[in-house]
């Protein structure tokens, strides 16, 4: 069972919450390893050998795959231009969704023209509450169940978005403009070991719609960089 269900909700008691932490102990920091892994702006892609580029590319792309881990976060990336008043060529961040393993697929997509931020889980709508600037932002519990995935709201605008089971994290900001969405992941050193896809990992993945692969050790700057 989760920590919620343990040790904050209605019917926890003390002895459940014992419970947990004798069942579940504090792991160690050192099997942790932040990286600064992710997308952001319009939008620049930090990647999980520590490179970083911009990509505007239109449409759906993986960001990320690990199937080792079956884990997989998929990006939708629209043009700027497409807002009122501005020609801008660049692309952001609109939508994504997480799947990791057996948990439930998360998808969180920016209604920018509504200026409206939806959360899904498996397809269902969140209803979400005003945001208690009193309460603490470790107790903003938007969404939990007994299958290890938590989602907090740390702020109006920031979301944490949390895998107890293999302890990989997502940080999720929302512009105040309803114009971009920054996501930001926190992995385990264990899975920096397995072969990494996507946006994020290996360019190899990058494949043009006719079939052709995108090779990350092509000299060409135009191929790499004006790839849409």
């Amino acid at each position: 069972m989760s920590y919620e269900s343990c040790c904050t909700r209605s019917k926890a008691t003390d002895a459940t919450c014992k419970a947990y932490h004798e069942r579940r102990p504090a792991g160690k920091c050192e099997n942790i390893w932040p990286v600064p892994l992710g997308g952001n702006g319009d939008p620049h892609f930090s990647t999980i050998h520590g490179g970083s580029y911009t990509f505007n590319g239109h449409g759906e792309y993986t960001l990320l795959k690990v199937s080792a881990f079956n884990l997989e976060v998929q990006v939708r990336l629209e043009p700027i231009s497409d807002l009122p008043n501005t020609e801008d060529k660049a692309t952001s961040i609109t939508a994504f969704t997480l799947q990791n393993g057996n948990q439930p697929r998360v998808q969180f997509e920016l209604l920018r023209s509504l200026r409206l931020l939806e959360i899904r889980i498996d397809s269902k709508l969140l209803g979400l509450e005003p945001f208690d600037e009193e309460l603490s932002p470790f107790l903003n519990v938007i969404y939990t169940d007994d299958k290890h995935l938590t989602i907090r709201q740390t702020h109006t605008t920031s979301f944490l978005i949390s895998y107890s089971g293999n302890n990989v994290q997502f940080q999720v900001q929302l512009r105040p403009a309803f114009d971009f969405l920054d996501l930001f992941a926190i992995i385990p050193h264990s899975l920096l070991e397995s072969k990494i896809q996507g946006l994020l990992g290996d360019l190899e993945s990058l494949v043009y719609p006719n079939g052709t692969r995108l090779s990350s050790t092509d000299s060409n700057d135009k191929v790499l960089f004006f790839y849409c």
